[in-house]
């Protein structure tokens, strides 16, 4: 009994050992995450580019319903156009098809350009996207007391904007927000606008 007491209480065979990894098995392991990781990435990327326009074409969407309901609420005209400088202190509407950002505001006197005291409703400028429109709708999009959109000629628009990232991945590097006939309902599409991101018909 008393030679029992004496063992140790964890004692392991002759034949166990603690060793860990062996250099082949390291190896080995790197190499699979590696194969995973190069597999990922790419995927991974898409997803997050892929956000990122459609983020943007959804805050455009957002800006001209705003706009258009302002519009209406307000029985006042609303501008939206492209900017440059939209998170300045105060900004303007850069008067090109090419719009880095764009503002919305109530055009009190009508001028379609951003007063001191009109209300600025809406700005954003954009990062690592681009955004232009098309040639009937331009440098900005107007809305009416009754809340349709019209050209800078005054007519009831039809056209889109297109925000795009300069990638192939995705496929679908871009996003329309588009105008329907008559100045009418607005929508977001997918497409392939290439990785030049070139203007719009």
């Amino acid at each position: 009994m008393k030679n029992m007491l004496r063992q140790p209480l964890n004692k392991f065979p002759k034949n166990s050992s603690g060793r860990g990894f062996s250099m082949i098995e390291l190896i080995i392991t790197i190499a699979i995450a590696a194969i995973l990781l190069t597999l990922a990435i790419p995927s991974f990327t898409s997803f997050l580019n892929s956000n990122r326009v459609s983020g943007q074409a959804n805050e455009l969407l957002a800006t001209f319903q705003t706009a258009r309901l302002e519009s209406i609420r307000r029985g006042r005209q609303v501008v939206v156009c492209g900017s440059s400088n939209a998170n300045a202190a105060t900004p303007s509407c850069s008067g090109t098809a090419a719009w880095g950002g764009w503002i919305s505001f109530v055009d009190t006197d009508g001028d379609e350009v951003f007063d001191t005291g009109e209300t600025l409703l809406q700005a954003n400028l954009l990062s690592g996207v681009t955004a232009t429109a098309s040639s009937n709708i331009g440098a900005l999009v107007t809305f009416q007391s009754d809340g349709l959109a019209r050209s800078v000629a005054g007519n009831l628009l039809q056209g889109r904007v297109v925000l795009c990232i300069a990638t192939t991945t995705p496929l679908l590097n871009a996003r329309d927000v588009q105008f329907a006939t008559g100045g009418g309902s607005l929508r977001v599409a997918k497409r392939n606008a290439t990785i030049s991101c070139t203007a719009p018909n």
